[in-house]
């Protein structure tokens, strides 16, 4: 527990000063021990990728929390204060998996958290409504949201719930994101987008999809928001804009003539959306930049990183993506950040022999043909 409060709960959060990982979870954990196995056992996950000699530790830390877990999980969730110590632990059993290099199961907590949440009861409410009542209940609200949403990116499907309890939750600074809670549910609803052969369908779709464009632009950090702070959510503005555009330009590949036409005639033509991606990777890296490389702030950029590695083209702007995500991992031993260069030092290898004949590869297409799923969290 102590690797876990000096040095874990550090690596995870965006705010010295807003850190939920010690001012809710350990105050949570003093009444659940669901929850104080599953850091326990994340701490220990974590030493033993920096010392092998925990490896045994590790491995029974783990065993004790999964039991833990489900020993309490099928009571009865009749109120937040029940509610919310199992819900947490589920999520930092998640990020555990994440970190120690588990590709799919994380997703199996994804799916238990989310049961979790639909199943909470209070006074004030069913389901997400009643966790908002408090402080940990929001918090915990919102880190299953920034899981379930971003790895709705890379998994290619819906977010197992539907953004809109976001919707009042995200003016408060978040340990993952900071100010920049708001900007997943533009994510969502991007990734939530579909499209029909239909003019008619054609043409509302792409209302929808200038309708988030603008919000995305039009989306300001609070007026006292911390300059790093600014730049992270600046960071991944940027990196939605380009899942947007992402969005729109897979549509206009697997389009017929007459929906291309109806796409085209609203000013979304390919010119047009490349152009758009090309600008959003600049901007992205341009935030990143100003994001110290020794600040906490860092601790959430690898989902900008790896959604803008994905379109670079440019080997300088690789390298700095590289040396970023290089620079990370040898900081915070997270597997995943390993996991997401492996993926993207592919494409690039990949997109530098691909001819103007051949078909652009795709970080998609990788993670398809690959052992598992990637979290960008």
């Amino acid at each position: 527990m102590n690797h876990y409060i000096k040095v874990l709960s550090e690596l995870l959060t965006v705010s010295k000063h807003n850190n939920s990982f010690l001012s809710d979870f350990l105050p949570m954990a003093i009444e659940s021990p669901a929850l104080a196995e599953a850091l326990i056992a994340y701490a220990s996950g974590h030493l033993s990728s920096l010392d092998s000699s925990y490896t045994t530790v590790s491995l029974e830390a783990r065993s004790n929390a999964l039991q833990a877990l489900s020993r309490v999980v099928c009571l009865p969730a009749d109120q937040p204060t029940f509610t919310e110590p199992i819900l947490s632990a589920s999520l930092v059993l998640l990020t555990s998996e994440v970190c120690l290099g588990s590709h799919s199961s994380w997703y199996h907590h994804l799916i238990g958290a989310k049961h979790l949440i639909t199943s909470a009861q209070h006074q004030s409410g069913r389901g997400p409504d009643a966790l908002k009542a408090t402080s940990e209940g929001r918090w915990v609200l919102r880190n299953f949201a920034y899981h379930d949403i971003v790895g709705s990116v890379t998994l290619g499907t819906k977010p197992l719930l539907n953004s809109g309890y976001l919707e009042g939750i995200t003016d408060e600074l978040d340990t993952y994101l900071g100010v920049a809670s708001a900007i997943l549910a533009f994510i969502a609803q991007t990734t939530s987008l579909s499209w029909e052969t239909a003019d008619c369908e054609a043409f509302r779709r792409s209302q929808q999809y200038m309708a988030i464009e603008d919000a995305l632009k039009s989306w300001k950090c609070p007026e006292d928001t911390p300059p790093t702070l600014e730049a992270v959510a600046s960071a991944y503005r940027g990196a939605a804009l380009i899942h947007l555009y992402r969005k729109m330009r897979q549509h206009l590949q697997n389009s017929d003539p007459a929906t291309q036409q109806t796409i085209t005639d609203v000013d979304l033509s390919w010119t047009t959306i490349e152009d758009s991606i090309n600008a959003e990777v600049s901007t992205a890296l341009e935030s990143v930049a100003r994001v110290p490389a020794d600040d906490v702030g860092e601790a959430s950029l690898l989902f900008p990183l790896f959604i803008a590695g994905g379109e670079v083209t440019d080997c300088d702007q690789m390298n700095v993506i590289r040396s970023k995500l290089q620079c990370s991992f040898q900081k915070r031993r997270f597997r995943n950040i390993s996991r997401a260069l492996e993926v993207l030092e592919e494409l690039w290898a990949l997109r530098l022999r691909t001819t103007e004949e051949d078909v652009s590869p795709d970080w998609e297409h990788i993670l398809r043909t690959s052992d598992g799923p990637l979290l960008l969290t």
